[in-house]
């Protein structure tokens, strides 16, 4: 089933989406189509702007946002569970040269400790 939640041992409780999990390179052109004009995220930098700002972003996958939000933001921080999709944003980061985007492993609940 596509909508299926299937779990990750190494990290119990957290679950991978399919169709980026799968399908990379579905999920790229997925994200293409969804906002090609950039809507989405000029409706979220008007709620906070990202300028100077330090952001996460959690459940990264490929990295495709984490290098958009770096061209404004002072740095990204983005979290990836998945090692193949880790890899593949950190590539995508060297090839844009985004040097204030960090990549970490693990789930946000590693990342980010709630106190």
């Amino acid at each position: 089933m596509y909508l299926a939640c299937v779990p990750i041992p190494e990290f119990p409780g957290v679950h991978h989406s399919p169709n980026i999990v799968e399908t990379p390179a579905v999920y790229e052109v997925e994200n293409l189509a969804a906002d090609p004009e950039g809507q989405i995220e000029s409706a979220m930098e008007r709620v906070k702007p990202w300028e100077g700002m330090v952001l996460a972003d959690i459940g990264a996958g490929t990295g495709y946002h984490a290098v958009r939000f770096a061209q404004k933001a002072k740095h990204v921080i983005a979290v990836e569970p998945i090692a193949h999709l880790r890899l593949a944003t950190m590539r995508r980061v060297f090839e844009q040269a985004a040097g204030n985007v960090s990549v970490a492993g693990g789930p946000a609940e590693f990342s980010f400790p709630v106190r």
